[in-house]
């Protein structure tokens, strides 16, 4: 066994410092580029509702008109159930046939709001299966982010998730790959 010499230390301190700075490096790059923390399960989102009451959009099969429904948020509730409560109420039967679009299945898992203005919404996945054409589809997708982007001014996009990873499309008609803006929404 040969002893270490003082050249061979000196490398060894090199390697090591050289290791760490590109460690550094490399975590520096991921943190400023690449992670988001989400803001999950908060008291509420950054500056919650507009208001107290939401109004809840629904796009009528001819696409001519928008159909509206107003209820009075519960108050107290986390961001998680503020959005819950918004889908429930979303789903529920009305007599107006613009209003019951809606699939029975549509269920909610999480929602994540970022910092930079993302909603994130995670649905289950027996939303995929009720929706028999790709104008269906749309109004489902088209009336929850319009609903979510109408009532909360920190949210700028929503994108979905379903079973929490990501879905192409909800049942084979409407690409889910990106999120959808105010701009996206428009007939």
């Amino acid at each position: 066994m040969t002893p270490v010499t003082q050249p061979n230390r000196r490398a060894v301190v090199l390697f090591v410092l050289a290791a760490l700075l590109v460690l550094a490096a490399a975590g520096s790059v991921f943190y400023f580029f690449f992670w988001q923390p989400a803001v999950q399960n908060s008291t509420s989102p950054i500056s919650g509702p507009r208001s107290e009451t939401i109004t809840l959009k629904f796009f009528s099969p001819t696409a001519s008109k928008t159909v509206s429904r107003t209820f009075r948020l519960p108050e107290h509730l986390s961001f998680s159930e503020q959005i819950r409560t918004i889908l429930e109420k979303m789903v529920e039967k009305t007599s107006d046939p613009a209003v019951t679009l809606w699939p029975a299945t549509l269920r909610f898992r999480n929602a994540f709001l970022r910092k930079n203005g993302l909603l994130i919404l995670d649905l289950e996945q027996g939303v995929t299966y009720n929706h028999a054409s790709a104008a269906s589809e749309w109004r489902t997708v088209r009336s929850l982010a319009a609903t979510l982007l109408a009532n909360y001014s920190d949210v700028s996009q929503v994108k979905f998730l379903i079973n929490g990873t990501e879905a192409d499309t909800l049942s084979g008609h409407v690409a889910l790959a990106w999120p959808f803006g105010n701009q996206d929404l428009e007939p």
